[in-house]
């Protein structure tokens, strides 16, 4: 049974078996407000998605208390140029250097597809946040100089450089990723030992990826 619960500029905000569809009579679609593995399947769908999560992400006040919180700990200065500090340059928060933002959201909407059934865009960057501030997701600062040599592989970063829980991140979303996203994992072990870096980590790191299925 459906049942019309709203409408704002002649777009109807419909309950329909359990979700909630936003309807127009100019428009050729229907949207769906909570997505499933049925409606993600297509990957232009399933990408525009991510990246309105992306979005909302960044875009959240919660956000920016996040970074500010990062910034009073003292983690502002860049990661590869030691000597860049904040106050004498613009240094911006990435994530990485082994998942960005997008693989981090694809991995909550599958957590949540799986464990749930459905999941909405804001449901998946409210988890995306409350995993920031658990310091559960891996991040580097970087100055606009470093960001542009790690982008071009002129820079590596070691786990030591970054901040944030990567195992405790796996050992929740372990079953949710893609063999792409778990390759991306062995490749970055391969590039810390030929750079010799992170020894403890590297090892825990792989300890971590041995539970994978």
């Amino acid at each position: 049974m459906e049942k019309t619960i709203g409408q704002i500029n002649n777009i109807d905000c419909v309950a329909s078996k359990g979700n909630i569809e936003l309807r127009c009579d100019e428009a050729y679609y229907v949207t769906a407000y909570f997505q499933t593995k049925a409606s993600l399947y297509d990957l232009d769908h399933y990408v525009k998605f991510i990246k309105k999560v992306e979005q909302l992400v960044r875009t959240h006040p919660d956000y920016k208390v996040y970074i500010g919180l990062l910034m009073d700990k003292g983690l502002g200065n860049c990661a590869v140029m030691g000597n860049i500090h904040k106050e004498d340059a613009e240094v911006e928060m990435h994530h990485g250097p082994i998942f960005n933002l997008f693989d981090i959201c694809t991995i909550i909407t599958d957590y949540l597809i799986r464990t749930r059934g459905n999941c909405s865009s804001f449901e998946v960057a409210e988890l995306v946040l409350e995993e920031h501030f658990k310091n559960r997701i891996q991040i580097v600062f970087l100055s606009e100089t470093a960001h542009q040599l790690t982008h071009a592989n002129n820079a590596f970063i070691s786990l030591r450089q970054s901040y944030g829980d990567l195992n405790g991140f796996l050992d929740v979303y372990k079953e949710d990723l893609t063999e792409s996203q778990k390759a991306i994992i062995n490749r970055y072990i391969e590039l810390s030992e030929e750079h010799e870096t992170d020894f403890s980590q590297i090892l825990k790191l792989r300890d971590t990826i041995k539970t994978f299925k």
